[in-house]
């Protein structure tokens, strides 16, 4: 059963308050895509799987970029835990959890970053290998690199200033919802 999960923590401000209109918009494009959406305030990765893991025995797999597995591997966002980033990974993966990443293509160099290319901290080299290795991270092949230069910042940024071109950076159907409910800050033509 595919479905998409937006948090909360990730939306908040300078300020640390969510912008509900913002939020709302967002909830309602990904539901544009006919998925199931579902609002978690789950900023790390092992509490997302432990929800989901209540309510399913089946395995679970979550997609993400080349920039949200780097962020993973980001040792500070593991500081209140006792085991750090060994106990965050080992919550994570307890139940054979996989993660399937999407590459990224670098805008200024044009260069593709893959799980087999990412760049991690010298002392984390070996368990992200490790992980790599027994099946927890897996690569996904079928993409389409036309779509790998689209960051939502810049779509959002085009949609707000009327700047042509932004329907074609987002799935079908999504342009015409935002166009008609004036999402994200859209002004019209």
């Amino acid at each position: 059963l595919p479905l998409l999960e937006i948090t909360m923590s990730n939306l908040a401000g300078a300020n640390g308050e969510v912008d509900l209109q913002d939020f709302i918009s967002r909830a309602e494009v990904l539901a544009t895509t006919g998925h199931i959406v579902m609002i978690s305030d789950y900023f790390e990765y092992y509490r997302l799987a432990a929800y989901l893991s209540r309510y399913t025995s089946a395995r679970i797999g979550i997609a993400l970029g080349v920039p949200s597995l780097k962020e993973l591997f980001n040792e500070t966002h593991y500081a209140k835990l006792e085991g750090g980033i060994l106990e965050s990974f080992g919550r994570l993966f307890k139940n054979d959890l996989q993660l399937y990443v999407y590459p990224a293509r670098d805008t200024v160099t044009g260069e593709l970053t893959t799980v087999a290319t990412m760049q991690v901290a010298s002392v984390l080299r070996q368990l992200y290998d490790y992980l790599v290795a027994r099946g927890c991270i897996i690569q996904l092949d079928n993409y389409n690199a036309d779509l790998l230069h689209i960051f939502s910042p810049d779509v959002l940024a085009k949609i707000q200033t009327g700047t042509a071109g932004w329907e074609l950076m987002v799935p079908a159907g999504v342009a015409d919802v935002i166009k008609q409910r004036r999402l994200f800050g859209y002004a019209g033509a």
